[in-house]
């Protein structure tokens, strides 16, 4: 998927470009303990074409505390990009710093447009064409604000992508985890262990290597996050290049084995890459890899553990494996071929009316203000995605959606489904 990087000096308005792109896309909420959003990524979708943006802080040439590692995380950017949006401030005119960055991004040798933004009228347009001076042919007036020019931009942006990627052949199954917990030594393990290997296919520096094979009739694509090829500046920058490959891969994936180490406490890393999963309506299975290694009269509390600081996702299932002796390999293949044919099946309509109505008849939703809430209806749009058609959106708080996923959890099989109910007015 194309990568598009927003780079510049401080308080040019890169974050609100960013949050404006992503939109809707920041809609989920969460009030989860240690579930947080930074933010850093984001999947920006136009008229059916899709692309990853990636945001940065602002970029200063100090070697020296936290612009230290700003800089780490911007030349990652960098280097990941297909595109690079570097952004000015019209009204400060070109800074200093502006050129040093232009002269940074020229030696990288990438494709870069100049957006100057805060353009909001005649003169700040005819303003903007000093920003020629940087040495860039490609020059785009915006507001990120206002929103002047952007939908220009994201025209351009989208022009070389195909509007459906088409994925070949099986179920998609992405490995994701954070580096050295054997997402790599799974992947190995599953080819070698009595299976027949089709093909490999390794992609970009970039792209994730996929392997096809086949297993108990079943054909499937494991969508193995890369390998880490950077210099050593960008090793350094391990969070960040994580979330990026993490992403590519549940984009792409179907049903997603997120891979815990047994030995390792959860991390806000893992939680990051759970809540991916989640906002992108993938199917999900933790895998707690190394399970092997733990002594006999330790497992049910290695397990337990687990359980608990993720207990945010009841739904998921927990499937210890281990890459070494093969123990669980089958059970997490296995439910992965059954979870993906779930995704693909619509729940019963006559049940889905039958369950939304006693839940409704339990627990009526409360007044907003002086007026009656009233829900006609609960629609299934895709898979665990469901829209509740009400007269007032705005009424449904964050508990009572909770209250009403908890009930199609109970009389529906949505294991390793993550359920989202958006409100939506009734027209």
């Amino acid at each position: 998927m194309k990568v598009v990087s927003i780079v510049g000096r401080p308080n040019v308005g890169k974050s609100t470009l960013f949050n404006r792109l992503i939109g809707e896309r920041k809609a989920v909420v969460d009030d989860r303990p240690g579930v947080t959003r930074d933010r850093i990524y984001g999947v920006v979708s136009y008229h059916g074409k899709r692309f990853i943006l990636v945001d940065t802080g602002g970029l200063v040439f100090e070697e020296k505390g936290i612009w230290e590692e700003v800089r780490r995380q911007v030349d990652f950017a960098v280097e990941e990009a297909d595109l690079i949006l570097f952004m000015v401030d019209v009204k400060e005119g070109v800074h200093p710093l502006d050129r040093d960055i232009a002269d940074y991004l020229r030696r990288k040798e990438k494709e870069v447009w100049v957006l100057v933004n805060k353009v909001d009228n005649e003169k700040r347009l005819t303003e903007a064409e000093e920003f020629h001076s940087l040495g860039f042919e490609k020059i785009i007036p915006i507001s990120a604000i206002h929103g002047y020019g952007v939908k220009d931009m994201l025209e351009e942006i989208t022009e070389d992508i195909e509007e459906k990627e088409k994925e070949p052949w099986g179920i998609r199954i992405a490995v994701v985890g954070k580096p050295n917990v054997g997402k790599s030594s799974f992947v190995n393990a599953v080819l070698g262990y009595e299976r027949v290997i089709v093909s490999e296919t390794p992609g970009t520096t970039r792209d994730a290597v996929d392997s096809f094979l086949e297993y108990r009739g079943e054909k499937i694509i494991l969508i193995d996050t890369a390998g880490l090829r950077r210099k050593s500046r960008i090793k350094e920058a391990i969070e960040y290049y994580t979330m990026l490959r993490a992403l590519q891969a549940i984009e792409r994936g179907e049903v997603v084995f997120v891979m815990l180490d047994a030995f390792v406490p959860v991390s806000r890393q893992d939680k990051r890459i759970i809540s991916w999963v989640e906002e992108r309506r993938r199917g999900l299975i933790i895998l707690l890899n190394k399970y092997d290694l733990i002594p006999p009269e330790k497992k049910d509390e290695v397990y337990n553990y687990f359980r608990k600081k993720l207990d945010f996702i009841p739904y998921a299932p927990f499937i210890p494996v281990s890459s070494l002796t093969g123990e669980g390999i089958d059970t997490a293949l296995l439910s992965a071929i059954e979870l993906a044919k779930r995704r693909k099946q619509k729940l019963p309509e006559r049940k889905l009316r039958e369950v939304l109505r006693e839940a409704v008849r339990k627990y009526p939703p409360p007044f907003y203000g002086k007026k009656f809430v009233k829900i006609y209806r609960l629609e299934e749009k895709g898979p665990g995605y469901f829209e509740l058609v009400v007269n007032i959106p705005e009424a449904l708080s964050e508990s009572y959606l909770r209250y009403l996923k908890n009930r199609l959890y109970e009389h529906f099989d949505l294991s390793g489904m993550p359920v989202t109910i958006k409100p939506v007015k009734k027209e």
